[in-house]
């Protein structure tokens, strides 16, 4: 997977010139690529939701939202981890949807940072920046996010392949796998082959001068 690269120190103030604004005064571009990766990763929320309560085979829903209608996104991927390993699939199986929930997890780091800190923007950036609920701001890689649009843009198509390869891969492992290899092979190639937002965790422990 390709990640952009980013020099924390070129969007620290008072030399990165971001504009700090609420949603009103986003530009239109700006807002739309907050809006899409949000709605994308709402539907993968959703189909990862579906998964589980066909995996676990619990058909009565009261009992599906129950235990996992008030879990986070990240949650819910840790505990799609855990009901499959408690199934009795192939190891086959379970290495090929782990590569799955690897990518899941990276899409939920870059999701909540884009749903929960607040934006800032220059031409063709966005910055979120957690500065003023940081417990520390000794890193700024710990407090700030910078992301190209066209990063994001890229991250939120990605987080729709991911849906639907997670569809592909749970309704027909038992049956023809021949679109699910053909889906997981393209959103593999796309992830190689274009710069993605560098995940969270990776930004975190950078090295700052």
């Amino acid at each position: 997977m390709k990640y952009e690269e980013i020099t924390l120190a070129e969007h620290i103030e008072p030399i990165d010139a971001y504009r700090i604004g609420g949603f009103t005064s986003l530009p239109p571009e700006h807002l739309e690529k907050i809006a899409h990766m949000i709605a994308a990763c709402s539907e993968l929320e959703s189909e990862i939701f579906d998964c589980l309560r066909f995996i676990a085979d619990i058909k009565d829903d009261r009992t599906v939202r129950a235990l996992i209608g008030k879990r986070s996104f990240s949650s819910v991927i840790e505990l799609l981890k855990d009901v499959v390993t408690a199934k009795s699939w192939s190891d086959e199986d379970k290495e090929e949807l782990g590569k799955i929930i690897t990518n899941l997890k990276y899409i939920s780091d870059v999701r909540n940072i884009v749903a929960h800190w607040k934006p800032e923007w220059r031409d063709g950036w966005l910055k979120f920046n957690r500065a003023s609920t940081a417990n520390k701001l000794v890193n700024p890689g710990g407090f700030i996010y910078p992301v190209t649009l066209k990063a994001l843009g890229h991250t939120t198509h990605f987080a729709f392949l991911a849906r639907e390869v997670l569809r592909q891969f749970v309704y027909t492992r038992q049956h023809d796998r021949s679109q699910f290899i053909e889906m997981r092979d393209d959103y593999i190639a796309f992830s190689d082959s274009v710069e993605m937002a560098i995940p969270p965790k990776v930004l975190a422990v950078a090295e700052f001068p």
